[in-house]
């Protein structure tokens, strides 16, 4: 908090940018500090700082590709350019503590990105409903995140503004994981 505190006041060349945010995300993430994370995101947001695929990767993947410090999920290509969803299921979470606390982190930044009209795209939105349904593996209820982010998509799409913006290439997935959340 300090450090992009102290960079917005030098502001200039020093000014947080993309990069700086993703580092910081990074490092909070791995160390799972979410409460820091969430106000590194919401300061982030409000700044109308520029984001980057490689943020939206590091917010919304596995946390096991924070650990090892992959710049890309387990099963996209390094070259692809973009995050790409994981291509298969992953392990559930190691416990219903971390299935939980990783969802409130999640349904905030959701949040924040919803209350700011910043969109996601649609590997994020495919990343976030493998994460609950990872979390029903574990044992923990979404806590109706993943009827949530569903409606988002849905009635956005429906109203005009969308939070999700999905490209056909991801369409088939998300309606199977959509229907898994929705009659899970």
């Amino acid at each position: 908090r300090a450090t992009v505190a102290e960079m917005i006041a030098v502001g200039g060349s020093c000014r947080p940018n993309a990069e700086t945010y993703a580092v910081l995300l990074a490092g909070c993430l791995r160390a799972e500090q979410y409460d820091v994370a969430t106000d590194v995101v919401a300061e982030m947001l409000r700044a109308r700082a520029p984001t980057s695929r490689r943020t939206h990767a590091i917010l919304f993947s596995e946390p096991a590709a924070l650990r090892t410090g992959a710049r890309h999920a387990p099963g996209a290509a390094p070259s692809s350019g973009h995050h790409k969803a994981l291509a298969s299921p992953a392990e559930p979470f190691a416990n219903a503590e971390t299935a939980a606390r990783r969802l409130d982190f999640l349904s905030e930044v959701v949040d924040l990105y919803a209350q700011r009209r910043r969109q996601l795209d649609g590997a994020t939105y495919i990343s976030l409903l493998r994460s609950c349904s990872r979390a029903r593996l574990a044992g923990v209820d979404d806590r109706g995140l993943g009827a949530r982010i569903v409606g988002h998509r849905r009635n956005g799409a429906a109203g005009g503004w969308s939070l999700f913006v999905l490209r056909r290439v991801h369409e088939a997935e998300a309606a199977v994981l959509e229907l898994a959340i929705l009659s899970g």
